[in-house]
C-alpha cells in the first residue's frame, strides 16, 4: 500500500495511521522497532458467509434462548457458561478469516430472522458475541430495542483472561 518508515511516526504508538482502501476496509498502521505494523481493524461490508446452526428444542416451555455469534473471533461450546450451555441456542458463525471486525448487513438479517422465529416462545435472550461495538449496538436498536416485544436481554462478556470464556454473571437489560 505504499506505506514507509518515514510514514508512520516514531513514537511506538500502535494506532497512528488510517488508510482506507478497497473494499472499504480500515488499516491501522503503527511502528515497533523499525517494522511497520498493519492490522486490518475494521472491513466493512465485505461480503462473508455466515452458517446458521439450531440445538436443543423450542417448547413454550422455553425460558431462555442462548444466541452465539461467533464473528471476529471463534466461541467454543466451553467458554459458554455452563449453568445455560442445555438452552436452545441459536449459533451464527461468520466462514472464512477470523481476526478481522466487521460490520455486516447479512449478520443483522439473519439475527432478525431468528428473533421473529423464536420470540413467540421466549423473550429472554442470552447474548455472546465476539462482534464490534458498532454490530453491538445494531443488534441491540435493530433487533431488541422494540417497545411492543418486551425484550430481556442477559449480556454475558468476555473474560480477557481464562481462555477467553464468558463470565458466569451476565448485565440485564429490560427492553
Amino acid at each position: 500500500n505504499g506505506v514507509t518508515l518515514d510514514d508512520v511516526p516514531n513514537d511506538n504508538n500502535f494506532i497512528d495511521k488510517f488508510d482506507i482502501t478497497p473494499p472499504l476496509e480500515i488499516l491501522v498502521y503503527g511502528r515497533v522497532e523499525n517494522m511497520i505494523i498493519k492490522q486490518n481493524i475494521l472491513s466493512l461490508d465485505k461480503n462473508y458467509k455466515y452458517k446458521v446452526s439450531h440445538n436443543g428444542k423450542l417448547s413454550d416451555n422455553t425460558k431462555q434462548i442462548n444466541i452465539i455469534i461467533s464473528d471476529t473471533y471463534p466461541i467454543t461450546k466451553d467458554q459458554i457458561p455452563k449453568k445455560i450451555i442445555d438452552n436452545y441456542t441459536i449459533k451464527i458463525n461468520r466462514e472464512g478469516e477470523k481476526g478481522i471486525r466487521v460490520k455486516s448487513h447479512e449478520l443483522i438479517e439473519l439475527l432478525i430472522k431468528e428473533v421473529q422465529n423464536t420470540k413467540q416462545y421466549c423473550k429472554t435472550y442470552n447474548l455472546f458475541l465476539s462482534t464490534p461495538a458498532s454490530t453491538n449496538m445494531s443488534i441491540f436498536n435493530q433487533i431488541f430495542h422494540t417497545e411492543r416485544d418486551k425484550f430481556n436481554l442477559n449480556i454475558y462478556q468476555q473474560n480477557s483472561e481464562n481462555e477467553f470464556k464468558f463470565k458466569d454473571t451476565s448485565t440485564n437489560i429490560k427492553c
